[in-house]
C-alpha cells in the first residue's frame, strides 16, 4: 500500500510540475506576442489542452517509474535465486 501512495504522489507532483511549466511557457509566449503586436493573447482552449497533456505525460512518467521498479525487483529475485 505504501508503494501505491508513492506512485500517487509521483503522479500528482509530475502533473503539477508539467502544468506549471506549461503555464510559464504559455505566459512567456503571450508576453512575446504582446511585445510584438501590442495585444496580450490568451487562449483558454490551449490552456485546457496543455493541462490534458500534462496529465497524460504525468501518467506516462508514473507508469515508466512503476515498470522500471518492477524490473528491478525481478532482477533482484533472480540474483537471490542463483
Amino acid at each position: 500500500m505504501k508503494n501505491g501512495l508513492l506512485y500517487l504522489r509521483l503522479l500528482v507532483r509530475s502533473v503539477l510540475f508539467l502544468s506549471l511549466t506549461g503555464m510559464v511557457v504559455w505566459f512567456i509566449v503571450s508576453l512575446m506576442f504582446w511585445w510584438k503586436t501590442g495585444e496580450f493573447y490568451i487562449n483558454f482552449g490551449k490552456a485546457i489542452l496543455g493541462l490534458r497533456m500534462a496529465v497524460v505525460y504525468g501518467f506516462g512518467i508514473t507508469l515508466a517509474a512503476f515498470i522500471f521498479n518492477m524490473l528491478d525487483k525481478i532482477k533482484k529475485r533472480k540474483k537471490e535465486k542463483d
